[in-house]
């Protein structure tokens, strides 16, 4: 996330204290902008910016992220995939209006492929590094 994100862009995620030690972005809680986002007339991507969040990065830490995600389906015209962190981590954009045909494609295709991966894990016993990511791959050597 260090090297793919320009200084100063704001994340909405999941875990906003480990994501800044890590990588020294600031994030919105996404508890908070998910009640905005979900208020009659809102629009996603106005109450994202007015938060100031240009980016929302999707991982597989906790369970609660399928309700992000659940938002995230039905808004994924207005966020583009910047990246992909093997085996389950996804960064987008969001974006203003919504996106190209092709863009707004590769969003909802990444987003189902999350949900199909999610599917059945239990998040309170899962290994972690996955077996199939040798530790190393995490570090930032």
């Amino acid at each position: 996330i260090k090297r793919e994100l320009p200084a100063g862009a704001v994340l909405l995620n999941a875990k906003p204290e480990p994501l800044f030690f890590y990588s020294g972005h600031q994030s919105v809680a996404w508890s908070k902008a998910m009640r905005e986002v979900r208020a009659p007339g809102a629009i996603f991507s106005e109450v994202l910016h007015r938060s100031g969040v240009s980016h929302i990065l999707l991982g597989s830490l906790r369970s609660s992220e399928m309700a992000l995600l659940k938002v995230l389906e039905s808004h994924c015209a207005s966020i583009k995939v910047d990246a992909t962190f093997p085996p389950r981590t996804y960064l987008f954009r969001v974006v203003e209006g919504p996106t190209s045909a092709p863009d707004s494609v590769e969003s909802c295709t990444a987003l189902s492929n999350y949900r199909r991966d999610a599917r059945g894990r239990d998040f309170a016993t899962e290994q972690w590094p996955p077996e199939s990511q040798p530790a190393e791959a995490f570090s930032e050597n």
